[in-house]
């Protein structure tokens, strides 16, 4: 769809696809008759600018009706998301609460909840919530240390902010294998994973 630079709506694609999807629909009209008809229905998918033109590149609106087929895989380890459906886990039934002291880029290190009775990797695959509610992945547990899968801008500035006193809740991780999913948390029955194949 091409579309004249100088066009407001054409303006709105200058700097790239908004945040929002934006749908267009085609009508077709008779130059003798002004009835018009529904003819294409879609959304805007990428867009480019050229000296004179702004080029919209639109897919039709039944791309949004893809559906995957079969999800499930058949695989060794449990194919469920931790705490997602299928899991059926609740993760406040394991939240643990804690102090992280310090946070520097993808690394923070808690104190007053790893102790002798948490064993390294415990939180590995879990997931570290601040005051605000924003998650992040936690990568690696060792010790007091906790890495992250990217940074937590909000939890630096909340543990700079409160002398290294900032409250969070952790949720322990998963590695999808048989003896977490018993072991670790009671959940065999909903084991998601074909060990035997």
């Amino acid at each position: 769809l091409l579309i004249p630079i100088d066009n407001a709506f054409a303006r709105l694609f200058l700097g790239g696809v908004p945040e929002q999807s934006t749908s267009i629909t085609i009508f077709r009209g008779d130059g003798a008759e002004e009835a018009f008809v529904y003819y294409w229905k879609g959304r805007v998918a990428g867009a480019s600018a050229t000296d004179d033109t702004v080029t919209l590149e639109c897919e039709n609106i039944f791309t949004s009706m893809r559906r995957p087929g079969l999800r499930a895989r058949y695989q060794k380890n449990c194919r469920h998301a931790l705490y997602g459906r299928g899991c059926n886990l609740d993760q406040d039934d394991y939240a643990v609460v804690g102090i992280v002291t310090s946070m520097s880029g993808f690394t923070c290190t808690i104190d007053d909840v790893i102790d002798s009775n948490i064993a390294d990797g415990h939180f590995t695959g879990g997931m570290i919530k601040n005051s605000d509610g924003y998650l992040r992945y936690i990568t690696n547990h060792a010790g007091t240390t906790l890495t992250l899968m990217r940074p937590f801008v909000a939890l630096e500035e909340e543990v700079n902010g409160s002398n290294g006193q900032a409250t969070v809740t952790l949720y322990p991780g998963c590695d999808h294998t048989t003896t977490a999913c018993k072991d670790k948390f009671s959940n065999l029955l909903n084991f998601g994973g074909f060990p035997f194949i």
